[in-house]
């Protein structure tokens, strides 16, 4: 089960449709067991998402965030899943972590982060956290308690810090302390 969340962004009057995690939806469809909780319409989106976890083996939770209010939502649940659910890995996408991807990966709470349009990338990230993977010879392991290996870069090397996002629509950041990137 793939859980995608998109954290409260308006009042009640004002609501719109969660389009980031529509799309990721879009090509999850038929592949992949999902539910979206969307923090517009749910008065307690972190209930809802305890509540899904305890009724199905949860493999990943992506959180799709903007600064401003909609990250206060999105903090506070990734705080308590991560609290209460450690072995979850938890993906931060969207505005805030596409612009401040060094951000949203010193929280303690956020194991990767998809920069920029995440359809393929939560593909490629899924079979990367099931070992589907082909690997590249290189990867790392991570510290948190769902120890992996992860290599999604079509490139023999890594890039470094401070060089990526430059043209490259997709990447996936994976935080093992020091927080490497792989262009997928």
């Amino acid at each position: 089960m793939i859980i995608l969340y998109h954290p409260r962004a308006t009042r009640p009057r004002n609501r719109r449709l969660p389009l980031a995690v529509l799309a990721l939806a879009a090509v999850l469809e038929g592949k992949e067991e999902y539910e979206i909780v969307d923090g517009n319409l749910e008065d307690d989106p972190t209930a809802v998402i305890l509540q899904i976890i305890s009724q199905h083996k949860v493999e990943l939770i992506g959180v799709s965030a903007m600064p401003g209010p909609q990250m206060v939502t999105a903090m506070e649940t990734s705080r308590a899943v991560r609290r209460l659910h450690p072995e979850i890995p938890i993906c931060w996408g969207g505005y805030f972590a596409s612009i401040y991807p060094d951000a949203a990966l010193n929280a303690r709470y956020v194991d990767f982060v998809v920069r920029g349009q995440g359809e393929d990338t939560l593909l490629e990230l899924l079979d990367a956290l099931r070992g589907n993977r082909v690997r590249s010879g290189w990867g790392i392991s991570s510290e948190r308690t769902h120890p992996m290996r992860v290599t999604v870069n079509r490139e023999e090397e890594p890039r470094q810090r401070g060089t990526h996002g430059q043209g490259d629509e997709n990447e996936i950041a994976v935080e093992p302390g020091a927080a490497h990137e792989y262009t997928a």
